[in-house]
């Protein structure tokens, strides 16, 4: 008969528990839902971002990314939170480490949503941070979210964020999936292209390549004005502006405001002109989920209460020029959406 002791028995039990926690931590270690593989796709979304962001009108590195790089933005990226919490926001009074507000912005258009490190700079940053505060979020309660053009109705559709302020055209077709509440500017289409090239007037754009980015309706207004172009689309702007300044392409075509913001960047200046004037009337509106009526009126509010007290043209000023440099007469805009 054997003696079973309690330090044997201990010892025993150590050692049939010791493969199950051997095989824990390979099971932890490898892909599914294990510590490492949350923070190797944080590490790949970092590095993303990283790449579609290279655009700095303040001495910054010229975007340089290739189109590899490029079309990983397909997929919105978040940016940096500047609040404690990351969690959607939510019903109730927000505190300063309470719920974070989530925001889809651009991170490569100087002048409207350009982000330089953890910041966030622009005209449309500036309207969205007013707004947000207007609904009661502080600013270190704000997220921007990068949202490529492509992606603006998805990310509003799957709630990832609460609203869009990306340089979106209030249209029909958008109409029918989302609401927009605004418009907060009225911008308009144009066309830039290299200053010593051979284009000097919207016709003699015939046969030539010209630049848009994926989910845009620029290129095909275009076409219908000047028949015989060849697209080339990319998933960012900074990608059309780096074609261009190589001579890859001809010329690129989106809204003033957004031409205007590179050609002022300091490694472009004196590069590159505006052609054509304007061709459509583009009324910028804030997009937000389909059937949210209270939230579109609350925003409506916020518009109008921006105008009244002096801050759309101090916003304007500061990051885009002369309002009168826009269509002037349209601007700052009055006839607002109704919420549906």
């Amino acid at each position: 008969m054997t003696v079973r002791t309690p330090k044997l028995e201990r010892m025993k039990a150590v050692k049939r528990i010791a493969p199950i926690v051997a095989a824990t931590t390979l099971i932890g270690c490898s892909g599914g839902s294990g510590v490492g593989t949350q923070t190797s796709r944080a590490q790949n979304e970092s590095m993303l971002t990283s790449a579609a962001s290279k655009s700095s009108d303040d001495g910054g590195s010229s975007p340089r990314a290739n189109a590899s790089e490029l079309s990983a933005t397909d997929s919105p990226m978040p940016s940096a939170s500047t609040s404690a919490s990351s969690n959607p926001v939510s019903s109730g009074e927000p505190t300063m480490t309470g719920p974070t507000i989530k925001i889809g912005v651009k991170f490569d258009q100087p002048g409207l949503g350009l982000k330089v490190g953890s910041t966030a700079t622009g005209f449309d940053v500036d309207v969205a941070t007013y707004v947000a505060g207007k609904l009661g979020y502080a600013p270190n309660q704000i997220e921007f979210i990068q949202v490529p053009s492509r992606q603006r109705e998805n990310v509003l559709q799957s709630g990832m964020v609460k609203m869009v302020v990306a340089t979106y055209s209030i249209t029909d077709k958008r109409l029918s999936v989302i609401d927009m509440a605004g418009p907060y500017f009225n911008a308009g289409q144009s066309v830039l292209v290299r200053t010593n090239g051979p284009i000097s007037t919207a016709s003699d754009l015939v046969g030539h390549t010209v630049c848009s980015v994926r989910g845009s309706t620029a290129f095909g207004k275009l076409a219908q004005r000047v028949p015989g172009l060849t697209a080339k689309e990319f998933d960012t702007y900074s990608a059309c502006v780096v074609a261009l300044a190589d001579g890859s392409i001809s010329a690129m075509t989106t809204d003033d405001t957004i031409l205007r913001g590179y050609a002022n960047q300091s490694q472009y200046r004196g590069n590159f002109k505006l052609i054509g004037g304007t061709i459509t009337n583009e009324r910028y509106g804030i997009g937000i989920k389909k059937g949210d009526v209270e939230t579109c009126r609350k925003i409506n509010g916020a518009l109008r209460s921006m105008v009244a007290d002096g801050s759309w043209e101090r916003f304007v000023r500061k990051n885009l020029g002369d309002p009168a440099l826009f269509k002037a007469g349209a601007n700052p805009p009055v006839d607002l959406e109704t919420c549906h």
